[in-house]
């Protein structure tokens, strides 16, 4: 990944890298694929390697997608490209987790107020255990 922002003049190069199976893509009507990795994504890269040494970079593996608008992109290996709709069911699966946590906190911290003699908060504590197990029914959809 590192070397997808530089051009290359030959069509087969040497292995970059220990087990290099990269792929040379061409630069077609002036659109360089490797243009469209840029200094952010490289950041990303390697906070995610958790820093630019060698032994790192090792471990992190990405794979090259054909997308219908934009061309090859790369992606994480293994995963696959996602279209459109996976990427809104991970955003909104993201967004019940984060309802979840919060729902489960608030219901725990007013089991304990009943735990202490509060007897109003019952009909709360039913309303949320059932949103609780609404959302968890979400995900598992």
């Amino acid at each position: 990944m590192v070397a997808a922002d530089r051009v290359y003049k030959r069509e087969e190069l040497k292995p970059i890298h220990d087990r290099c199976r990269c792929a040379v893509l061409p630069i077609l009507r002036g659109a360089d694929p490797g243009l469209m990795l840029n200094g952010e994504d490289l950041d990303r890269l390697y906070r995610a390697a958790g820093g630019t040494a060698g032994k790192k970079l090792t471990g992190l593996r990405v794979g090259i997608g054909e997308h219908g608008e934009l061309g090859p992109i790369l992606f994480p290996y293994g995963r696959g490209f996602r279209d459109a709709e996976e990427a809104d069911a991970d955003r909104r699966a993201g967004s019940i987790e984060r309802r979840l946590q919060g729902l489960e906190r608030s219901t725990r911290s007013l089991e304990r107020q009943m735990a202490a003699g509060e007897t109003r908060l019952r009909p709360l504590v039913g309303y949320q255990q059932r949103l609780i197990a609404q959302l968890c029914e979400e995900l598992a959809a």
